[in-house]
């Protein structure tokens, strides 16, 4: 009786596991896994958080500092840059974003001023104010449409452009030229349509920029190029975990399998041990899948923890049965005990989680 409830049970667990094996055959290829970190980080229920974290795409922000040659030289690599476009990164244009700044103010000429000229104006002191005026008509610059009607000292003018040149960088249609440490640079703005920290889309990103920055070194051997930004950041921070996760996975492994060759001396708890893995790898995989539309990366690195809880409870049960069936029975209500507990954990991390 006891060896035919035996294949029933035998019977049944293969029935399953190859439901299993077939259910992750077809949903495997079709599943999209999400590899973005921010993603799995606790999202805001308010909605003016959510809006904030929208607008606040700094994180998306690419920056170059073109230097180390001459500045003609600078200024064919910076343009030869930005004639080959790369998906999802689009070069932002200074000169065009100056002239709608300019286009906002000219709305309201008159009304803004530098501290210092304020403080002219309050003293009565005005010929400083008038001379700086006709040394700026006297410069090639264009005004400000109907500056000398709403504005004629030239305030509101004078103050923009003292705003644009506060930090020494000098405008450019397509970029920011600057001087450092004596020597000629160009400063190059980008941004990103894409989240730099979803692995994926970043990473091509990231490649394609450097082939093209590698290409521009080979082609001026002085050039020096400075980069700055999240996505770089990002993209070698996800290759650095991929790489221990998968590393340090490996050597737990490898390290389990061996203790127990070294410990039985054969190769059947080895078979047992490597099924046991394996069968709780293919239904976990399988419930994530089939619970959540688009899991995460993050999920799998967290499931490598749990190989050791896993095969703790086939260690102790091989070291049970190996004296004999009687000691294996004895051991079952204390395997029974920690699995409770242990799932008792994971249901109070999951409810903790639930409330954020």
């Amino acid at each position: 009786m006891s060896q035919l409830s035996s294949k029933k049970y035998l019977y049944l667990w293969l029935l399953a596991t190859l439901t299993v094996l077939l259910y992750l055959i077809m949903a495997v290829p079709s599943a999209h896994w999400s590899s973005n970190i921010s993603a799995a980080l606790p999202g805001s229920s308010s909605a003016w958080q959510q809006q904030l974290v929208q607008q606040n795409n700094s994180s998306r922000h690419v920056s170059l500092l073109l230097s180390g040659t001459s500045l003609a030289e600078l200024q064919q690599a910076a343009r030869q840059l930005q004639q080959q476009p790369i998906t999802h990164l689009h070069w932002l244009k200074p000169g065009a974003a100056f002239e709608q700044l300019q286009t906002l103010y000219q709305q309201h000429q008159a009304l803004l001023v530098s501290p210092e000229h304020l403080t002219l104006l309050r003293s009565g002191h005005y010929q400083p104010l008038v001379n700086a005026a006709w040394q700026r008509l006297y410069s090639p610059s264009p005004l400000l449409t109907n500056a000398l009607q709403q504005d004629p000292l030239l305030l509101t003018q004078q103050r923009v452009e003292q705003q644009n040149n506060s930090k020494g960088l000098l405008l450019r249609p397509a970029w920011f030229e600057l001087t450092q440490q004596g020597q000629p640079a160009v400063l190059l703005y980008a941004s990103l349509d894409i989240d730099p920290f979803e692995r994926n889309n970043a990473q091509v990103v990231a490649e394609a920029l450097e082939q093209q920055l590698l290409q521009l070194q080979q082609q001026w051997p002085r050039l020096n190029i400075d980069r700055s930004g999240v996505l770089f950041h990002a993209v070698v921070a996800a290759e650095n975990a991929s790489f221990e996760m998968q590393f340090y996975g490996g050597i737990s492994l490898t390290a389990i399998l061996l203790l127990i060759w070294f410990s039985f001396a054969n190769w059947r708890p080895l078979v047992l041990a490597l099924t046991t893995l394996s069968c709780a790898s293919a239904f976990g995989l399988a419930a994530v899948l089939l619970i959540f539309e688009q899991p995460h990366v993050l999920g799998l690195v967290f499931a490598t923890t749990l190989i050791g809880i896993a095969i703790d409870y086939s260690f102790h049960g091989m070291l049970a049965a190996n004296k004999g069936s009687k000691a294996f029975k004895r051991m079952l209500p204390s395997l029974l005990l920690g699995l409770i507990t242990t799932l008792l954990g994971y249901l109070a991390l999951i409810f903790y989680l639930f409330q954020f």
